[in-house]
């Protein structure tokens, strides 16, 4: 499974946001390396840390494309928190957000049987499979 970040961030946020970047991927990676979640073949989270009045150009996206087996997530970060905030304090808010956006999911998705069959390769992403995910994340070090 692919992890990757990349933002939609005002510039006073850029640079505290590439210090975050490098670190939480590498440490989602290692991580992810023994976790295979269903058969879902990437996570692209995208945090949107912009002023409150801008945030409307930048809507939230919680999607999962089962033909790829892919999950974007677009979600909001409170820019001032993260301006305000040190580098775990950081880390803290970007996990909050990929957590709350896959949690999201989940209650998008139907609940389906681990037998299900699709008519792709893909087998279909259930609730399990996110909670599994989700705990990948909320581990410590």
């Amino acid at each position: 499974m692919e992890f990757w970040m990349s933002t939609e961030c005002d510039k006073s946020a850029y640079k505290l946001f590439k210090e975050s970047q490098k670190i939480l991927i590498k440490k989602v990676a290692k991580k992810l390396v023994d976790s295979q979640i269903g058969s879902l073949n990437e996570i692209a989270f995208i945090p949107v840390i912009v002023e409150e009045p801008t945030r409307h150009f930048f809507p939230e996206i919680i999607k999962y494309t089962r033909k790829s087996a892919e999950v974007e997530l677009r979600v909001w970060v409170d820019l001032k928190d993260f301006l305000q905030s040190n580098l775990h304090e950081r880390h803290k808010l970007l996990v909050d957000a990929l957590v709350g956006g896959l949690n999201r999911l989940s209650n998008k998705i139907k609940k389906t049987s681990s037998t299900a069959v699709s008519d792709s390769q893909c087998k279909p992403l259930t609730k399990q499979d996110l909670g599994s995910l989700i705990e990948v994340f909320l581990l410590e070090d």
